[in-house]
């Protein structure tokens, strides 16, 4: 082995290189000339079509466009309802394209045997002219939820059909009184309906809308004052329960899973408050 041999690192290498040489130090701090960053350039990368650009095409979330909605304004998928008459609000609601990817069954259209008539599930402006039926997702101060049970032990979100020259507001405090002994503490909010097409040569009443009426839902804030009026005409309410939602599902399952479905939605929506401690 000759003498230059054994000063290197490896055996006919030369002399180890001086780490500590300020010189190498500023030779390893230059980048590489492939990483150097190019300057950010707005828009899209040039050369790239609208399908090759990162992120095109791909679905958005739920969350996503409520995040849209918060910080850049109304997207095209949501829609923001006027209100219908005073009292009632509607606000901005993620279209049906999302929610029938969640709610499937509630979205399915359907044939009601009663009534003669085949449904479909929609959260688009609810027609005040068109409401034939209003059923309310109303909640305490606690927020609990209220449910009902009939005579016959159906189960059901209190509300009914409505009278001829009644307003919805007039026929939420009515159902209220009657079915769960509740008063209206707040405003209606409108937010989705069931567009009933029927195949009756005549309506189920005369003053009913007919042949498309809309069975509509609504969420309010109410209070507990009594025990439900139960009218002649009316369903014959024995049980009026205040319930946490996922609770109040279960309960509604067992005899209407329609309307434990229009309830999960509205609590998904955020329309049902958190219950209070």
């Amino acid at each position: 082995m000759g003498p230059a041999a054994g000063r290197g690192r490896h055996p006919g290498t030369g002399p180890r290189p001086d780490r500590r040489d300020p010189r190498r130090r500023r030779r390893q701090r230059r980048p590489h000339p492939r990483r150097r960053r190019r300057p950010a350039v707005p828009g899209p990368r040039p050369g790239l079509t609208a399908r090759q650009r990162p992120g095109a095409g791909r679905p958005r979330g739920i969350c996503h466009q409520i995040r849209r909605c918060a910080y850049i304004g109304t997207p095209p998928d949501l829609v923001t309802h006027s209100s219908a008459h005073p009292g009632t609000s509607l606000g901005p609601v993620v279209g049906d394209e999302v929610w029938r990817e969640r709610f499937p069954a509630l979205y399915a259209e359907a044939y009601v045997d009663y009534a003669d008539c085949r449904t479909r599930y929609t959260t688009a402006d609810v027609a005040d002219e068109l409401v034939s039926r209003l059923h309310l997702v109303a909640t305490t101060p606690e927020g609990l939820v209220v449910v009902c049970r009939s005579v016959r032990g159906w189960r059901f979100l209190p509300g009914g059909t409505r009278e001829p020259d009644e307003s919805l507001l007039e026929l939420a405090r009515r159902e209220l009184r009657e079915e769960a002994g509740a008063e209206l503490t707040g405003d209606l909010r409108l937010f989705a309906a069931h567009v009933a097409d029927s195949n009756r040569s005549s309506p189920y009443r005369p003053h009913l809308p007919h042949p498309r009426a809309l069975w509509a839902y609504a969420t309010a804030e109410v209070r507990l004052v009594g025990a439900p009026t139960n009218p002649d005409h009316g369903e014959v309410v024995v049980q009026v329960l205040t319930l946490p939602v996922t609770d109040a599902v279960t309960y509604l399952e067992a005899t209407d899973p329609v309307h434990a479905d229009v309830l999960r939605h509205a609590h998904a929506m955020g329309l049902v408050p958190p219950p209070r401690s």
